[in-house]
């Protein structure tokens, strides 16, 4: 097969299509394990991009001291901070906070034998970063990451940069999780990409305001309802829930949009998934139009 058609290449293809950064922007490419190319490396390299990517292949590298291989060699560097960082811990897949070590040092990526087309190519100059668990909770695997990056690591506070950036990309996870699950991008059938972009970015901007009405639900469950909705949609829901408006909450507007779209919301329910916020959500909408035309 081809590298063009190998789904993986697809990143490659991405930042290519991409293109450079405008004078004075900085663009930073975060990835998973399934990143993990030279081809992503050295493209990021030709745009001028930077990146951070964790990565899941044993490279070989250059040190200052010589060769070496990049798993090990991470594995080497001394602890240089602590500090703390957001992660999702399976099964529960909810968001903690946890204390970590994190070292780094320069290295230059060799290119990989299995990437015939990079095989000619220049090593590539970056800083190899590990983040990882010295004291995991009983029952747990230790949390380990280590990261390859184009962002300069030389003090503290940039290596803890680095750290906390990879850190965030759960976020970006629940982003595409509402997109695609409850906002069902890829269920619309369309095929011609001049009709898909559109819809695309009208359903990002419905997945962005999804995204942010549940972690405020979350973190702020006691914040008044009128505080991120205007006074007509408070009301609506209020009624539909059976309590004052005055009193309704971003909480409970939250619990109100996962019922009107099926969750039970039961203590042993779990927490409303994206399919159920989308449902809840349409459905909002249809009561919201009902309001308006019966009220006019």
């Amino acid at each position: 097969m081809p590298p063009e058609e190998r789904e993986s290449y697809w990143w490659v293809a991405a930042i290519a299509a991409i293109g450079k950064p405008p004078p004075g922007v900085q663009w930073v490419h975060v990835g998973d394990r399934g990143e993990d190319l030279f081809g992503v490396y050295d493209e990021s390299r030709r745009q001028g991009t930077d990146w951070l990517i964790r990565v899941c292949q044993d490279r070989r590298i250059l040190t200052p001291a010589g060769e070496d291989r990049l798993l090990p060699h991470a594995r080497s560097l001394p602890v240089r901070i602590r500090q703390t960082v957001t992660i999702r811990r399976r099964p529960a897949d909810v968001p903690e906070e946890v204390t970590v070590c994190v070292s780094g040092g320069a290295v230059k990526l060799r290119p990989s034998r299995s990437e015939p087309r990079y095989r000619q190519s220049d090593p590539v100059e970056c800083r190899v970063v590990r983040v990882w668990e010295e004291y995991p909770p009983a029952g747990s695997d230790p949390l380990e990451w280590v990261l390859c990056t184009s962002l300069a690591c030389d003090t503290d506070r940039m290596l803890g940069f680095a750290a906390r950036g990879y850190g965030l990309r759960w976020m970006i996870e629940e982003f595409h999780k509402c997109e695609k699950t409850g906002c069902q991008v890829e269920m619309r059938r369309l095929e011609n990409a001049e009709r898909l972009e559109p819809l695309i970015g009208l359903l990002s901007v419905l997945a962005i305001w999804l995204l942010q009405l549940k972690f405020v639900a979350r973190n702020q469950p006691d914040m008044p309802a009128r505080q991120m909705f205007e006074e007509p949609m408070v009301r609506v829901m209020a009624r539909y829930l059976q309590r004052p408006a005055r009193t309704l909450t971003v909480g409970g507007f939250w619990r109100g949009i996962g019922r009107l779209g099926g969750h039970p919301g039961r203590k042993g329910d779990g927490p409303v998934g994206w399919l159920r916020a989308w449902r809840g959500w349409q459905s909002f909408e249809l009561i919201m139009l009902g309001a308006h035309l019966s009220s006019g």
